[in-house]
């Protein structure tokens, strides 16, 4: 063997310490690529909702290189170009978008009814999605490991459950299980009033800060929007506007609002925007901000 030829070779300590230090060097490489590598293969297997939240936590990375890119426009891709993944995309985001004002039973009673039109590829279906996560894991390397999300199992099972079954006779309990688990897991994340708990400067930090976080939340069609900004020549134009339609639904909201403490705090939340000044460091960021507190008072 080649790598017995080399070490017997060697003629002094210092050399072979130098060799075996190379060697294991060269080992430790190997083994956190192969831990990688199942990581990656894992993540790759599991459910759709799972697939969806963790490409949607490493997205923000993937788009710093135009390999990463690649990877996003062949995530989307799979998805459009797939009714199954279609379909299983829009019950998921329905359930993300759950806030304090969800109406539960309307909500839940609505998911049980819907034909979800979910046909027997879809377990396929999701395997080709999970390969490219497995791909922008790969591309991250280790730094992603730590910023993938963990499981819900429960909402998980429950919602393939009700996407790929019809209610008979025969599966009652197994839809009134599912049921219960997409009740009770609406109910735990139902947001709470934005200001519950929280000063003025506090709500606008959290609101402006954490582009990564923010991000991964925002629709397709709002990251898009974010994608064209870094493309566009006239990032100060396209920051107004922004800044101005955020204004305007806070303006049209105090206006439309008779309890005095709460338009006492919108105000203050209008001042602050309208005190936000372009920056090209910031813009993205900015314009993350400017879209959460919009959609807040949609």
């Amino acid at each position: 063997m080649e790598l017995i030829k080399k070490i017997n070779s060697i003629k002094t300590n210092k050399e072979l310490l130098e060799y075996k230090a190379k060697v294991n060097e060269t080992f430790d490489q190997r083994e956190k690529y192969i831990n990688l590598c199942e990581i990656a293969s894992n993540n790759s297997k599991k459910s759709f909702g799972y697939i969806k939240e963790a490409f949607e936590t490493i997205s923000p990375d993937l788009f710093n290189t135009k390999e990463g890119k690649k990877i996003i426009n062949k995530f989307i891709t799979t998805i459009k170009e797939n009714n199954n993944l279609s379909n299983l995309y829009t019950l998921h985001e329905n359930i993300r978008k759950i806030n304090a004002d969800t109406d539960i039973d309307f909500f839940v009673n609505t998911i049980a009814e819907t034909n979800w039109n979910i046909n027997k590829q879809v377990n396929n279906d999701i395997l080709k999605l999970g390969r490219v996560l497995s791909e922008g894991i790969l591309l991250l390397g280790h730094d992603s490991i730590s910023k993938l999300p963990t499981e819900k199992k429960s909402l998980d099972n429950a919602v393939k459950f009700l996407s790929e079954n019809k209610k008979n006779k025969n599966n009652i309990v197994e839809y009134s299980d599912a049921i219960k688990v997409i009740r009770e897991h609406i109910k735990e994340n139902k947001n709470q009033n934005v200001f519950e708990n929280k000063d003025i400067d506090t709500f606008i930090n959290e609101m402006f800060s954490s582009y990564n976080e923010k991000y991964s939340t925002l629709t397709n069609e709002e990251k898009e929007i974010i994608k064209q900004i870094n493309l566009s020549e006239n990032k100060e134009e396209l920051f107004n506007d922004y800044k101005i339609n955020c204004l305007s639904k806070l303006d049209n909201y105090i206006s439309n609002n008779n309890n005095d403490d709460e338009v006492k705090k919108i105000t203050e939340v209008y001042n602050k925007v309208k005190n936000k000044n372009f920056t090209n460091e910031n813009i993205s960021k900015d314009i993350c901000g400017f879209l959460e507190i919009t959609k807040l008072f949609e």
